[in-house]
């Protein structure tokens, strides 16, 4: 493959991966629990008798080829990238001049995350999706140092050689940062970003607010909680990732239950997190991961991002769009939410240092 061909790819699972991954699922060795109701809640991490039950379903009801198949119904291809396989979607739009649209993804996802919104936004858009450098089948950085803003470069590259010199983009999770630098860097390329994790940061010395609400307060409150209660995982994969890959990469049940907790946490839900992604779109990713082998590399980029040196600047780490999600009438935030004037003041301060055009978005689904 030379550096400007584009090379179509169809993911394809053998029977002899799937044979070798019912073998797996057949000998689990299962890990003792507290009694109930110890960690109904989750407290002590992935309820047993939940990955049990989603284990049975993955290997005796989920059909693998009918979900593989409808994961390839988005158009994929490969490429080279600065020496390295780069996997991605590339939807083109039929309409004449219509943009082009970057949607970058994070972890624990995949492209598989966009596979209801391709189509369409293809009526409006040309649609790129890329796997980021060590997820799926894009692949592995062999050295230290390639953190979110090396993938932003990667990123460019591929838009300039798919022909789209102005475009825009949107990401979450890692998708965030890696397109936040894409602006940063080619404020002369990217004409909108959009990004559904915002974070805003507390005003510098010297800048007195006036009195936070008590809705700020709560929001600030919740953050703490995920950061002392939900972020270990970041410690781990940011410290010693290759440890928790060897587990993870040889066990489906161990890599099932890693991914399954996040899913849990990071969606709306009620405890049971198929009440916003069935079993099957979970089943699907965790397929992607499993197959592809990516597991160790997708952690390893935790590392990378807090060891590597970044070019980009403190102050202009982040852009901060509200986002807030609605089911009925109860706002439901995965993550944390900053006090609004943070993100106005980050807004503002971005806008001045880049000569870029940017469009904000509050997405609210009532």
């Amino acid at each position: 493959m030379t550096g400007g061909e584009m090379t179509p790819f169809r993911w394809v699972v053998s029977q002899d991966e799937i044979d070798d991954l019912y073998a797996r699922l057949d000998k689990t060795r299962w890990p003792q629990q507290l009694k109930s109701p110890a960690n109904d809640d989750w407290l002590y991490g992935t309820e047993l008798g939940y990955l049990q039950e989603l284990s049975w379903y993955w290997r005796n009801a989920f059909d693998i080829q009918r979900h593989v198949a409808k994961f390839n119904r988005m158009p994929q291809f490969t490429t080279e990238v600065r020496g390295r396989r780069l996997h991605f979607v590339h939807r083109p739009c039929a309409r004449a001049g219509a943009p082009a649209l970057l949607l970058a993804h994070g972890w624990p996802g995949s492209v598989f995350e966009f596979y209801k919104m391709v189509e369409p936004l293809a009526e409006d858009f040309h649609v790129v999706a890329p796997s980021i450098p060590g997820y799926a089948w894009s692949a592995p950085p062999e050295h230290r140092g390639h953190t979110y803003v090396e993938t932003a470069r990667d990123y460019h590259i591929l838009m300039l050689k798919l022909g789209y010199t102005k475009y825009n983009v949107h990401g979450g999770d890692w998708g965030s940062l890696i397109v936040k630098s894409m602006a940063v860097l080619y404020p002369r390329n990217v004409l909108a970003l959009h990004t559904t994790m915002p974070i805003g940061l507390p005003p510098p010395a010297g800048v007195t607010d006036p009195p936070l609400t008590r809705d700020e307060l709560v929001g600030l409150q919740r953050t703490a909680d995920f950061r002392k209660f939900g972020a270990a995982y970041q410690q781990i994969q940011g410290s010693k990732p290759q440890t928790l890959a060897y587990g993870l990469t040889d066990s489906p049940v161990g890599l099932l239950g890693w991914i399954v907790e996040k899913m849990r946490s990071w969606t709306d839900n009620d405890g049971d997190p198929t009440m916003a992604v069935t079993k099957d779109e979970i089943l699907t990713n965790v397929m992607v991961y499993w197959c592809s082998q990516c597991i160790g590399p997708s952690i390893r980029y935790y590392m990378e991002n807090g060891t590597g040196t970044s070019k980009v600047r403190l102050w202009c780490r982040f852009l901060f769009v509200i986002q807030r999600c609605r089911q009925g009438q109860v706002e439901y935030q995965v993550y944390q939410r900053s006090p609004s004037r943070y993100e106005n003041r980050n807004q503002q301060s971005l806008l001045q240092l880049q000569n870029f055009r940017t469009r904000f978005f509050t997405p609210r689904v009532r």
